[in-house]
C-alpha cells in the first residue's frame, strides 16, 4: 500500500514527463483561460519550484543513498523544466513531449476558419462497358 501511495504522490506532483502532473497542472491552467504558452511557462517555473525543493531538501537528508537520489532527481526536474520553458518562450512547443500534441494546438478566434483534415476524394467504381 504504501509503496502505490508513493508511486501515486510523484505522478501528482512531479510536473515532468512522463508523469501526469505537468498534463495536470497545465490543463488547469488552460481550462482557466491561459494560452498554451503561457500554461506551459507556468508548468515548468512551478516544475523548477519542486526541482530546487527536492535539490535543497537532500541536504538535510542522513542516509547517503536518499541524499544522492534526491539531489538527481532535483536536477533532472530543473532540467525538463528549463527545457519546457525555453520551448514554450521560443514557440517551439510542437517539439514538447507534453505540450507538443495536438490536443494543445492554439486556438485565437473561434471565428477564424480552422485548418479541416485533407479530404479524400472517393472516385466511382470503374464499370465496364464495352463501348
Amino acid at each position: 500500500f504504501v509503496q502505490n501511495l508513493l508511486i501515486f504522490l510523484a505522478n501528482v506532483v512531479i510536473p515532468i514527463y512522463p508523469f501526469d502532473a505537468g498534463r495536470i497542472i497545465g490543463n488547469v491552467l488552460i481550462m482557466m483561460g491561459l494560452q498554451v504558452s503561457t500554461a506551459a511557462k507556468v508548468t515548468a517555473v512551478i516544475a523548477a519550484l519542486i526541482g530546487i525543493l527536492f535539490f535543497v531538501t537532500a541536504w538535510f537528508i542522513n542516509n547517503e543513498y536518499d541524499k544522492l537520489v534526491n539531489i538527481l532527481l532535483g536536477l533532472v526536474i530543473i532540467g525538463s523544466s528549463l527545457s519546457l520553458f525555453a520551448k514554450a518562450h521560443t514557440g517551439t512547443l510542437e517539439n514538447d513531449r507534453i505540450f507538443g500534441r495536438p490536443c494543445y494546438d492554439e486556438r485565437t478566434d473561434d471565428t477564424e476558419e480552422r485548418p479541416t483534415s485533407p479530404t479524400v476524394r472517393i472516385d466511382p467504381p470503374v464499370v465496364n462497358e464495352i463501348v
